[in-house]
């Protein structure tokens, strides 16, 4: 059985305090939320302020849009904005605690790459997901709220028996695929030598 399915579906999620909010798993409507904001935890930007770890922090506490998005920042929020003004090591440990989140569902399944396919047509991946889900049977709610690598598996098994074409790399796929990408890179090595 895939160890990367087994992970998603048995470890129990972390729950940290970022800030002094205490996170939940990471969601597809947090992932959301964090693209729509150009959260540099999401989008690659290298450069990460106190306020950013802060709205991250907010937005993955919280399920509903109302709570993420809340405008006023409270008395906590300033001062935990300010302690990591003043506190380097406290600042990136609460960066640390944020990719900790994000790579706490980095269980998804690996997908063969086809040489052709239908595309996405313009559908968000993550809309396709959620839809997905639901048409599977999920609530509309737990679709948006369950944890992220949860949901990529279900809609992939979904998928599967709705007759896609869809090919899941096993952990041992993975592994001749890296012995392969290492022997390659040794040829090419020594062709440039």
């Amino acid at each position: 059985m895939d160890g990367r399915f087994l992970d998603a579906f048995t470890l129990l999620p972390k729950q940290r305090v970022i800030c002094g909010y205490e996170t939940k798993p990471l969601c597809l409507r947090h992932r959301l939320v964090l693209t729509r904001l150009k959260s540099p935890f999401v989008d690659g930007n290298p450069e990460i302020s106190p306020a950013n770890v802060l709205v991250a922090a907010k937005i993955m506490s919280a399920h509903t849009l109302g709570d993420m998005l809340s405008d006023k920042p409270s008395k906590q929020d300033l001062a935990e904005t300010q302690r990591m003004i003043d506190d380097v090591d406290y600042f990136v440990a609460q960066v640390g605690k944020i990719y900790d989140c994000i790579r706490d569902q980095s269980h998804w399944p690996t997908f063969w790459k086809k040489t052709t396919t239908g595309g996405n047509r313009g559908v968000p991946w993550i809309l396709s997901i959620v839809c997905g889900l639901v048409k599977g049977g999920v609530p509309l709610e737990d679709a948006w709220t369950m944890p992220e690598s949860q949901a990529v598996w279900m809609q992939a098994a979904i998928a599967v028996s709705n007759g896609a074409d869809i090919d899941i790399l096993s952990d041992e796929d993975i592994a001749a695929q890296r012995k392969l990408d290492e022997i390659y890179a040794k040829l090419e090595a020594a062709n440039n030598v």
